[in-house]
């Protein structure tokens, strides 16, 4: 996990440790091309794709909240709602903590990023998306395993449920993990709003 210190202080009184690298979500001007990244195997720009392969092949339309928040394109949404949760940043106010921190999102989007609500409403409102789009990062992570060592991500080794064969084994894992990621979103959500 890519951890660093920052200066400043969130309003909850909790240091910043997990460095996002949220530029990568900027939405791109649709007639031009999105520039070429320099590095193909870096995480967001992994996700930020797979995020445009579930946006495009999901059955339902991965909607973006409109009213009382700002919200970034579906794809861009999606992709950082789930990068963040794969760096372990669970809580909407971090996200939004976090992206309102990002000099290049700020530029590109000005006043316009997500509010927790509308991360909150998205989460909501696109389970099975964000889910689709953990689990094709840990099947990419999988086929990478000095990223996924990086990212503090192991390989499934124990073995699965009984009458299950080992290649439908970590298919429930990566799904299982990818819930449980949701899940724990959730509950960070949850507790932090019966604090306030």
């Amino acid at each position: 996990m890519n951890q660093s210190s920052q200066p400043g202080t969130p309003e909850d009184g909790r240091p910043p440790t997990t460095t996002l690298h949220l530029n990568k979500f900027v939405p791109q001007p649709r007639q031009q091309p999105p520039p070429a990244p320099a590095a193909e195997d870096t995480a967001t720009v992994v996700i930020r794709k797979l995020a445009a392969q579930v946006v495009a092949s999901q059955p339902e339309p991965v909607a973006v909240p409109q009213g009382g928040g700002n919200a970034l394109p579906a794809t861009e949404m999606l992709g950082v709602v789930t990068y963040a949760y794969t760096k372990g940043v669970y809580r909407s106010e971090d996200i939004e903590s976090k992206m309102v921190r990002d000099p290049a999102l700020r530029q590109a989007l000005g006043d316009g990023v997500p509010d927790a609500p509308t991360i909150r409403r998205f989460r909501r409102l696109n389970r099975e998306a964000i889910v689709r789009t953990l689990e094709s990062f840990s099947r990419w992570l999988r086929r990478k395993p000095a990223l996924a060592a990086e990212a503090g991500q192991a390989r499934p080794s124990a073995p699965g449920p009984p009458g299950v064969r080992e290649g439908e084994t970590t298919v429930v894992r990566m799904h299982q993990a990818a819930e449980d990621r949701l899940e724990k979103a959730m509950f960070t959500d949850n507790m932090a709003r019966d604090q306030e």
